[in-house]
């Protein structure tokens, strides 16, 4: 299918609410395809339970982990729960026409795999391969805290930046050096003219080189700390750069109407 045949039948679909024809139309996707956002089907049976969808609007997050819990419990508890929630997560994805899915996962999940970084994503690939190897699939880990807290909205490469969490442990007291070193990166981007005007944060509008600098400098210091098991990059801005989500739609122009 042509792009510009694809954006017409993708914006005609989303008029005319027709969820088949949205998902006959290649897509990527980033984060809706996601943990506990697989197939609901392929999950009910597993859980010999219907999962009923949410029917109203939640207030808080602990409103929410009580909603999550009360549906699914332990099902995907453990190493190979979590890898259950992926192969739920490619079937849908499959499903909705997706041909590229963005997937993190997180560094505390290393730990349900021996402290293994290769395991934990030798074990995704296997569903990958085995489930949807049709829809490329890339793989990431976020940055997140020994507590699963997220540090970046920009997500790496599980290949370029793992953590054994053993080593977590015995540098526990390195956790909160991170945070703090990425909260100087984004104060350092903040240029003297606009700290003139009261401003503590770079613009909404550079928000995409904020975060590719934030996290760059966080995994130096991860490197720097001897924390990654891996050789250090020589430019580390220009390995993130190449892995990050980037929201760029560039839209064909459309023929001119044929004279009738």
């Amino acid at each position: 299918m042509e792009t510009s045949d694809a954006i017409t039948a993708f914006e005609t679909a989303l008029e005319t609410g027709d969820l088949d024809a949205i998902r006959r139309v290649p897509k990527s996707d980033l984060h809706n395809h996601f943990f506990l956002g697989g197939n609901r089907a392929l999950v009910s049976e597993w859980a010999g339970r219907d999962i009923a969808p949410l029917d109203h609007k939640l207030s808080c997050m602990a409103e929410m982990h009580e909603w999550v819990q009360t549906r699914f419990g332990t099902l995907f508890a453990g190493a190979q729960g979590r890898l259950k929630a992926f192969e739920a997560t490619l079937v849908q994805a499959k499903l909705d026409g997706i041909t590229r899915l963005e997937k993190c996962e997180t560094p505390w999940a290393i730990d349900l795999h021996n402290g293994a970084a290769t395991a934990l994503t030798d074990a995704c690939r296997g569903v990958h391969a085995r489930v949807a190897p049709d829809v490329e699939w890339i793989p990431q880990l976020d940055l997140a805290t020994l507590h699963g807290m997220r540090r970046s909205a920009v997500a790496v490469p599980v290949a370029h930046v793992s953590r054994r969490r053993h080593q977590q442990r015995a540098e526990s007291d390195r956790a909160p050096t991170t945070f703090i070193e990425a909260a100087k990166a984004v104060a350092d981007q903040v240029p003297p003219d606009l700290l003139k005007q009261g401003l503590f944060y770079p613009l909404q509008a550079n928000i995409l080189e904020t975060e590719i600098q934030t996290t760059a400098r966080v995994a130096k210091l991860v490197f720097d700390s001897g924390l990654a098991p891996v050789e250090k990059p020589a430019d580390m801005v220009r390995i993130v750069r190449g892995h990050v989500y980037k929201p760029e739609y560039h839209r064909p122009a459309r023929p001119a109407p044929k004279a009738v």
